[in-house]
C-alpha cells in the first residue's frame, strides 16, 4: 500500500478536522501511512509523530516571519517547493487538498505521482469576506480550472455542498461534518470549569463564545450586548485579531470574561461548564451565510443549548432539533432579546434537543462517509 498526504498551510495547532480525518483513515487500513503537511513555526517541532501511522511535518520557512501580503506569497511559494520535494520522495496513493491555495499544487502532485486527489476544502473559499476584486477573480479561476481534476469532493456542510454542485455540476459532492465523537462521557474540567477559572458567581448564567476572535463572528456585537444583559456572564474563549479588544472590554465590563484558547482535549470539559453556547455568525459573505461552525457541534455535545444567528445551516439545525434559539438578526437589540429569552426558556427541553442532534451529528457517522470517499480510491 502507498501513503496518503494531507496539505494545509497552517501550523496545525487547532486543525481538529484534519486530525479527526487522519485518525479515522489510519484505522481503516487503506493507506500504509498518513502524512500531514503543515507550516513551520518557531515554537513547534518540525516533525511530530501523532500515532504509529500518522506523522505531522511542518515544512518551509517560519510563517510568522512573513507578515505583509507580498511576503506571504513568497512564503507560500517556498512552502510549496518544500512540499513538492517531500512528495517526490514518498510513494503516494492519495493527496488531500484542504484549501484552495494548495489545489494547484495537489493537482501537480497527482500528475507526477499518478495518485488520486481529494478536494476537502474547509469553507466556500471563493466567496469569503476577503475574496474581492482581483483576489476573487483569481480564486474563482483556480477553482474552476482545477476542481474537475479532483477525483472526489468533500465539503464541510450541506449548504456549501449544494452550492458547489450547482456552480460546477459536481456529481459526487460528499459532506463530512467536523463533529465530536458520540461515544464516551465528557470528563469534568479538573480546574472546576469556567466559574472557578474566571471567578463567576454560582447563580450567574454563563453564555460561552469559543473559537476565533475575528470579524464577522458576532464578537463586536456581543461586546455591546453584554451591557444590555448584565444578569448573564458572557465568556470569550479563544484567540484572534480581536483578542485585545475583548481583553479590554473584560477589564471594563463586569459581566464580560476572557479565557485564552486551550488544547483541543480540554475544550469540551470546559465548554460543558457553560449554560449556553453562542454562534452569532454575521452574513458578511456567502461563505459565512452557508457555514456550519464547529463550535455549534461542540456546544451540543457538551449538552448546552446553542443561541445562533439566522444563517442558513445554523437556523436549519436549531429549528429541526430544538437545540437552542435563533435570533431574529445579528443586531445588538435582537441578540440581546435572544439572550433574555434564553434565560426564561425551558433549558431541559433545549438540552433534549441537543442530545437528539448529537446522535445525528456524531463523528462515528462521518467516519462511514470518509470510508466511502477513500475506499473507492484504494488501488
Amino acid at each position: 500500500m502507498r501513503s496518503n498526504i494531507h496539505l494545509y498551510p497552517s501550523d496545525f495547532r487547532s486543525e481538529s478536522r484534519i486530525m479527526r480525518e487522519a485518525r479515522a483513515l489510519a484505522g481503516m487500513n487503506i493507506f500504509s501511512h498518513i502524512y500531514l503537511i503543515g507550516a513551520c513555526s518557531a515554537d513547534l517541532p518540525k516533525r511530530e509523530q501523532i500515532d504509529p501511522r500518522i506523522t505531522l511535518y511542518r515544512l518551509g520557512p517560519r510563517k510568522e516571519r512573513f507578515r505583509s501580503a507580498p511576503a506571504r506569497m513568497i512564503w507560500l511559494v517556498c512552502w510549496m517547493g518544500a512540499v513538492l520535494w517531500f512528495c517526490l520522495r514518498h510513494p503516494l496513493a492519495c493527496v488531500n487538498a484542504h484549501s484552495l491555495p494548495v489545489l494547484p499544487l495537489a493537482a501537480l502532485i497527482k500528475g507526477l505521482k499518478s495518485c488520486y486527489l481529494v478536494y476537502d476544502t474547509h469553507e466556500l473559499e471563493t466567496e469569503t469576506g476577503y475574496s474581492r476584486g482581483l483576489r476573487k477573480r483569481l480564486a474563482s479561476f483556480i477553482e474552476r480550472r482545477f476542481i474537475r481534476v479532483c477525483d472526489r469532493h468533500v465539503f464541510v456542510g450541506q449548504a456549501i455542498a449544494d452550492w458547489y454542485q450547482e456552480r460546477y455540476g459536481l456529481t459526487d459532492p460528499m459532506v463530512v461534518y467536523n463533529v465530536p465523537c458520540l461515544s464516551g462521557q465528557i470528563p469534568s474540567d479538573p480546574q472546576g470549569g469556567l466559574r472557578n477559572r474566571l471567578g463567576i458567581a454560582q447563580n450567574q448564567p454563563i453564555a460561552l463564545y469559543q473559537g476565533l476572535l475575528g470579524q464577522g463572528r458576532g464578537v463586536n456585537v456581543l461586546l455591546e450586548v453584554a451591557a444590555l444583559v448584565p444578569e448573564m456572564a458572557i465568556v470569550f474563549l479563544g484567540f484572534g485579531p480581536l483578542e485585545e479588544q475583548v481583553r479590554n472590554a473584560a477589564a471594563e465590563q463586569a459581566n464580560i470574561y476572557f479565557h485564552p484558547r486551550v488544547p483541543p482535549e480540554e475544550l469540551l470539559p470546559i465548554t460543558k461548564s457553560a449554560d449556553f453556547g453562542l454562534s452569532f455568525i454575521e452574513p458578511v459573505s456567502l461563505s459565512y451565510e452557508l457555514c456550519m461552525p464547529n463550535k455549534m457541534f461542540e456546544y451540543m455535545h457538551a449538552d448546552i443549548p446553542v443561541l445562533v444567528s439566522p444563517t442558513t445551516e445554523q437556523k436549519r439545525l436549531i429549528e429541526r432539533f430544538g437545540a437552542g434559539l435563533v435570533a431574529c438578526s445579528v443586531s445588538v437589540s435582537d441578540i440581546a432579546d435572544c439572550l433574555r429569552l434564553a434565560l426564561r426558556a425551558d433549558r431541559t427541553a433545549l438540552q433534549q434537543g441537543c442530545r437528539a442532534a448529537t446522535v445525528h451529528y456524531a463523528w462515528e457517522n462521518q467516519v462511514d462517509i470518509l470510508r466511502r470517499v477513500h475506499q473507492v480510491l484504494k488501488r
